[in-house]
């Protein structure tokens, strides 16, 4: 299942039931639909910082406004004011996601949460930023967004988890180590300045 409004206000109140629904439907015809085959998708645009990816996006969000505003009606867009005010409430909304890599994150939490589980997120491509910026954006997402998501640092935060659990224990040992050696130092020192016969 594809689910192209997730984001929007009404898409996310129904993501729990439009599951259920593709559930209902697999077992009237005797089939089973895997959660990890269901499709989220919605704006997303980031870069190192929130204001980088708000100046980034309005060079092309004033006609993407103007379209929705003026030609063809959808459900989330604002239907009045300046980009930048129409910015915050897509934001604000989370209809889109215009920040950081932490941004994205935040919002596929929240989509998790929502919907109980599902398979991909797609980053709807919406012209909002120039090549450049655009493509630093999936840069960013590649590198900071998707190893969250695909397991690929599970083992090195379980490894960190787990020396944290255990950190009073190493200090302790550590401590005591440097202790040691001092004082192995200390008795070398003195064998050394010892006369002898």
């Amino acid at each position: 299942m594809l689910s192209p409004a997730a984001t929007t206000q009404g898409g996310f109140n129904a993501l729990a039931y439009h599951w259920g629904i593709v559930e209902e439907t697999a077992r009237a015809h005797g089939q089973h639909v895997p959660r990890d085959r269901w499709r989220l998708a919605g704006w997303v645009h980031v870069a190192e910082s929130q204001v980088q990816a708000r100046r980034d996006v309005l060079t092309g969000l004033p006609d993407f406004l103007h379209y929705f505003q003026q030609v063809v009606a959808l459900p989330g867009i604002p239907e009045q004011g300046t980009p930048e005010e129409c910015l915050d409430v897509l934001v604000g909304n989370g209809v889109a996601v215009v920040g950081t890599p932490d941004d994205l994150v935040a919002q596929l939490q929240r989509l998790e949460e929502q919907s109980g589980g599902f398979g991909a997120f797609l980053a709807i491509q919406h012209d909002w930023a120039g090549r450049d910026a655009t493509r630093r954006s999936y840069e960013l997402i590649a590198r900071h967004v998707m190893p969250r998501f695909q397991d690929a640092t599970a083992f090195g935060e379980r490894s960190m988890q787990w020396v944290s659990a255990h950190r009073a224990a190493f200090l302790a040992a550590a401590t005591q180590g440097v202790m040691e050696a001092i004082q192995q130092d200390a008795a070398g020192q003195a064998d050394r300045t010892r006369p002898t016969a």
